[in-house]
């Protein structure tokens, strides 16, 4: 397939900003980080979040991506920190800037990723800055080979088999919650189905040669909180006052409990 000019024009544009921009907006104030660590966080996620809005524009404004919210409502904001796989942090750039922004980086092997990912989430409890992190608990992306395995695991379990999604790890999940509840830096978890009903972009190549989805649906379930809908509470409670192992169980409890509901989303995402 031949390279997409729009699909160039996009990847070069946020390459050279994410690469300057880590260079010339965040460069200057890495010095605070030593100085008065909490202002630092400040001061760079704002810088981080006003960046984003740069792909946001290009995808909707330029390349008229839809993007479509439903479901129970909560407040985004510039405090938002995602979990990737760790390779990504080496890349010019967008790597750079994803540190500053204190992005959570794994290696998807628990035994080298507990301690890291503690003293990620002690520094976010120790600073006392609001915080949102983003999780997919899946560990990958969809795949053939991802979805046998989660059908494999599926089988296993006696839960159903899914053609849109992956049965979800639990691991670090319930240490990511256990220690943030520890740290009373935990409000609500909040359960977030994202769709792509036309052309689903696996790697960078894909944005390349220009296949953009041409909508981008996000749904997301009520809050997983003590003050949540009646279904939710037992798990909630168990969720943020339970031990680890209690935790874990809540998980799968709540994982069993939504098999209905993720059916009724593959059929929406099946068009039926």
């Amino acid at each position: 397939m031949a390279v997409s000019v729009r699909g160039l024009y996009f990847v070069v544009t946020l390459f050279l900003g994410s690469f300057f921009g880590s260079i010339f907006m965040l460069g200057p104030v890495l010095p605070l980080m030593l100085l008065s660590p909490a202002w630092y966080r400040w001061i760079t996620d704002r810088i981080v979040a006003t960046w984003l809005t740069l792909p946001v524009s290009l995808l909707e404004l330029v390349f008229g991506v839809k993007v479509v919210i439903t479901g129970d409502g909560f407040i985004p904001g510039e405090r938002s920190k995602i979990c990737l796989k760790a390779a990504l942090k080496a890349v010019p750039g967008f790597g750079w800037a994803m540190q500053v922004a204190c992005f959570v980086f794994i290696q998807r092997r628990w035994e080298m990723d507990k301690k890291h990912l503690e003293n990620m989430l002690d520094y976010f409890c120790d600073i006392r800055e609001p915080l949102q992190l983003l999780l997919f608990p899946e560990g990958t992306d969809l795949t053939e080979n991802t979805r046998a395995k989660s059908d494999a695991f599926a089988a296993q379990n006696s839960l159903p088999k899914f053609e849109y999604v992956l049965h979800p790890r639990t691991t670090g999940f319930t240490f990511i919650v256990d220690t943030l509840r520890k740290g009373d830096n935990l409000d609500a978890v909040h359960d977030i189905t994202v769709a792509y009903p036309k052309n689903i972009p696996q790697t960078e190549r894909h944005l390349i040669l220009g296949l953009f989805p041409r909508e981008i649906t996000s749904t997301s379930a009520p809050p997983l909180c003590c003050t949540g809908p009646a279904s939710y509470v037992i798990v909630a409670q168990q969720k943020l006052f339970g031990g680890m192992e209690l935790l874990e169980l809540a998980c799968h409890q709540y994982w069993k409990s939504m098999a209905k509901d993720m059916d009724e989303k593959e059929k929406v995402l099946d068009g039926r």
